[in-house]
């Protein structure tokens, strides 16, 4: 997508995906489900979202 892309530290366990200081995604699940990787926002559906904010 030829964007700049930075990587900031957070909690552990946290995935919030940011674009021009809008939230695109954030990690769902549980307590219990996180730690079995369940929660993570779907890749195309993002790469989408990202698209539509790219080129209105």
């Amino acid at each position: 997508m030829g964007q700049d892309v930075t990587l900031e530290p957070g909690r552990r366990g946290q995935f919030d995906l940011t674009a021009d200081g809008e939230l695109i995604s954030t990690r769902g699940g549980n307590w219990l489900t996180r730690p079995f990787g369940a929660g993570y926002p779907d890749e195309e559906e993002l790469i989408a979202r990202l698209r539509e904010l790219l080129d209105p």
